[in-house]
């Protein structure tokens, strides 16, 4: 628990007053720990943003508590600007108490400007060392140094050598963590001197693709050594593998992907380590090293009070390993035991985690996606900083395949850097909420009368745009399959002139459901599709026409084992291979007692109140029993966790 968020909602008591009104300019609020808090005394967060959305939330959920004498609460969160909680609408704010929390009154003698920028579990990590704060107020400079030092471990004062900066560098972009753009800032400034191209910092510290692929040119610069140059030379030249602090790193970095081997013929093996990072031809993974993977894997599991970012972090390696497993011909006692000793008490964890958190997340701040409703808004944000977007959607591709995709693209097109990171998708994670979400850039209850239809993402994203900046603005969205008699509209759609393009990609879901011997196959087929023009001409020419772009899916897949199918005709308004959908709430009841240990419910003010999903558990599926498919709509870690991926062409030399 922690202290900080305790101290922000300090003032709110559910048994004083069933509304209340914050008036939080700093978004402190905006914090999933609070949420966590709040719901725990029977309050729950919501986000005063849009008027109109939030009315409609108001009449259709809130209200009727309240005239009903419902002993829940309700904490309603707002910006208040210049107005202070006026704002509000009158009936809300008579009806309300207030309070104001502001980041002067947490943090007086800290720099407003840099706090602003902070993710809330680090606000958190301040609040729990603020005794080592200097007594003087602090300007931003000194203010970027502290966080830097107390939440992430840089000590801009020790940074006297390019290998320092690389260092640090290592060990960021490794654990997934990104700084705000006031510490990017501060970092590449002390770090200035140190490198003979001061203006690569900028990716070098911003971009985790640029750094990787910097790393990876100099690996293979010193392994392969170039015509008339010394091996000594080129590990000296700017910073060394020799060095005791990088060579503790480099055997992960090779068994996690982020750096890949380079071939054995001409390479040099200045030390018996380096071999990590040099293949011997197609050298396949051995089984005892997939072992000692997943029996660390499973030491490093978050523990049941872990967070998002714990999460998203643990899926980044897992997805590396479950992307490595399912790349080679693996037999039926090496399945097994992925499934049973590794899978198995990972679904268990992460299940717990989605069912008790996921729902405290809706109202983090887009500044990097945390659910699936955030990505839109990012690009928003984006745009808002004179930025054109693109956003490519890869139908049901997991985050581990997007693991295997990325090889083939990097032998294909050398020259692109990918920023790896993930997000979570929405429950249940099914292509018709999960599409939706993303193109609405709003939670499912918003859309309630078309949450079924999977025809409407051209539609979600045009009314996302008209309302997302304050200046008219072009957007266009393109749905195609994705075979390479598409790339023309494909073409058309990228150079309309539009801000922001997003394109959808049905091939991945297709070889899906289409799956005959599980994820085994669908690798392959992954492999072949990736081989041709369409994926690989998309992305250059979206660069090409000066866009950012990011990549993501809607859900994830499973590689399922049937438990029996069920009949119930038109009593079942939805039915799918791991989740069944009720319009009723008497017979969805009746049916979650008659599944009782084979189906888990979930009830969440995400979905429309009379949108009721009944879950399968485990690895279990609604079709015959033994029967093996690759499907989706559960709340494993596989279907759940989708990719975030930013695409780009620069390269630092």
């Amino acid at each position: 628990m922690s202290n900080f968020e305790e101290h922000l909602i300090a003032k709110i008591h559910p048994e004083v007053s069933p509304l209340w009104a914050v008036a939080d300019s700093d978004g402190l609020f905006r914090n999933d720990e609070v949420d966590r808090l709040l719901a725990q005394r029977g309050a729950e967060v919501i986000v005063y943003d849009d008027p109109m959305a939030f009315r409609f939330r108001y009449e259709h959920q809130i209200r009727p508590r309240l005239e009903s004498g419902d002993p829940g609460c309700h904490v309603i969160v707002i910006d208040p600007g210049t107005d202070g909680l006026r704002c509000l609408p009158a009936d809300i704010y008579s009806a309300s108490r207030h309070i104001e929390v502001a980041l002067g009154d947490v943090f007086p003698n800290l720099s407003r400007k840099v706090l602003r920028e902070l993710e809330p579990a680090v606000l958190s990590t301040l609040w729990d060392k603020k005794q080592q704060f200097p007594s003087t107020v602090l300007g931003d400079r000194d203010t970027a140094d502290l966080v830097l030092r107390i939440a992430y471990r840089i000590e801009t004062t020790f940074l006297t050598s390019f290998q320092d900066l690389v260092q640090v560098l290592v060990i960021l972009h490794f654990e997934g963590k990104r700084l705000p753009e006031s510490l990017a800032a501060r970092l590449e400034q002390a770090a200035g001197p140190l490198y003979a191209n001061p203006s690569g910092l900028h990716d070098l510290i911003r971009n985790p693709g640029v750094f990787w692929q910097f790393m990876q040119s100099r690996w293979e610069g010193w392994i392969t050594p170039r015509p008339n140059n010394q091996v000594e030379e080129l590990a000296t030249a700017d910073f060394t593998f020799e060095d005791q602090r990088l060579r503790v790193w480099v055997n992960n970095l090779f068994l996690e992907g982020f750096m890949v081997p380079v071939p054995a013929n001409g390479a040099n093996l200045p030390q018996a380590w380096c071999k990590v990072g040099v293949a011997s031809g197609e050298r396949e993974i051995e089984t005892s090293e997939l072992v000692n993977q997943r029996q660390k894997l499973i030491t490093e599991m978050p523990q049941q009070d872990a967070g998002y970012q714990d999460w998203l972090r643990f899926a980044m390696r897992y997805s590396m390993h479950v992307a490595t497993t399912f790349s080679r011909d693996i037999t039926g006692e090496e399945a097994g035991a992925f499934w049973n000793d590794f899978w198995e008490p990972v679904d268990v964890r992460f299940s717990e985690f989605i069912h008790s958190r996921l729902e405290s997340l809706c109202n983090l701040p887009p500044s990097r996606p945390v659910l699936a409703h955030h990505v839109a808004q990012f690009l928003a944000r984006r745009v808002k900083a004179g930025k054109k977007v693109a956003l490519l959607v890869l139908d049901g591709l997991s985050l581990a395949q997007w693991k295997i995709l990325r090889r083939e693209i990097e032998l294909t097109a050398p020259d692109l850097c990918f920023s790896d990171d993930a997000c979570f998708t929405m429950i249940p994670s099914v292509t018709n909420v999960g599409r939706q979400t993303l193109h609405a850039g709003e939670l499912p209850v918003f859309f309630e009368s078309t949450i079924d239809r999977t025809d409407l993402d051209a539609k979600r994203w045009k009314t996302f745009w008209d309302g997302a900046c304050s200046r008219p603005m072009r957007s266009a969205h393109l749905n195609v399959e994705g075979s390479e008699s598409d790339l023309a509209a494909a073409m058309d759609v990228i150079e309309s002139g539009a801000t922001a393009v997003a394109i959808t990609v049905r091939m991945p879901d297709d070889i899906v459901h289409g799956a005959t011997i599980g994820w085994r196959g669908i690798t392959e087929q992954l492999k072949i599709w990736s081989r041709q023009q369409f994926l690989i001409k998309t992305i250059q020419t979206i660069l090409e026409s000066g866009y950012e772009l990011h990549l993501t899916s809607d859900h994830g897949n499973l590689e399922a084992r049937g438990e029996g199918s069920l009949s119930q005709g038109v009593l079942v308004d939805r039915s799918g291979q791991r989740v069944r959908i009720y319009r009723d709430a008497t017979i969805f009841a009746h049916s979650a007692a008659q599944l009782v240990g084979r189906t888990q419910t979930l009830h969440t003010n995400m979905l429309p109140p009379d949108y009721l999903p009944l879950l399968h558990t485990g690895r279990g599926a609604f079709v015959p029993v033994g029967q093996t498919i690759v499907c989706h709509g559960g709340t494993s870690l596989d279907e759940m966790v989708i990719p975030f991926i930013e695409i780009s062409r620069t390269k630092t030399s």
